[in-house]
């Protein structure tokens, strides 16, 4: 019993430190509200469109990065050829994605032992598999919402998500 408070207690220690909220030490530049190192999709006047690493904004141009298998690229463009950033967006930590997951993993760790519980054979009486998914269940099952809770934690939907528009041009109608 001791043993299974202790296994209680330490989950529920790792389960606390999983979902506390981190602090974001990104560098923000300072014409741009997008974070140094910041995946952005970079959409042109004429149309194109390309995915690249935001490195630094100054009021003429934006500097982009894109790491390819041969070297570094940069690529500095006039803020006037640019019509639209668009960044990622990530979900915030879902306690109700963790608890899904702790909750299906659980099951699934509960189905493993109980199967190879009643369909094991027992050939003698010393050599009986079922008796050892017994044995195991409650560690089975543990590590079964273990891993389902660390899933629901890593599981973070994410989009793309307009950063900066360029402004509209004036109008030359009089």
């Amino acid at each position: 019993m001791m043993k299974f408070r202790l296994r209680t207690r330490l989950f529920s220690l790792l389960a606390l430190l999983l979902v506390a909220p981190h602090e974001s030490r990104a560098q923000l530049a300072q014409s741009a509200r997008i974070a140094v190192g910041t995946r952005v999709r970079v959409r042109m006047r004429d149309g194109a469109e390309a995915a690249w690493q935001f490195e630094h904004a100054s009021a003429d141009t934006l500097t982009l990065r894109r790491r390819t298998q041969e070297s570094d690229e940069l690529l500095s463009v006039p803020w006037s050829e640019t019509l639209r950033i668009d960044t990622i967006v990530v979900a915030p930590r879902s306690a109700r994605r963790i608890l899904v997951g702790t909750a299906v993993g659980g099951l699934v760790g509960f189905a493993v032992p109980y199967v190879g519980a009643t369909r094991g054979r027992c050939h003698a009486e010393l050599s009986c598999p079922g008796v050892a998914f017994a044995i195991l269940m409650p560690e089975i099952v543990g590590t079964g919402a273990l891993i389902g809770g660390i899933a629901g934690y890593a599981n973070r939907p994410w989009h793309w998500s307009t950063a900066w528009h360029a402004p509209a041009a004036p109008s030359t109608d009089h």
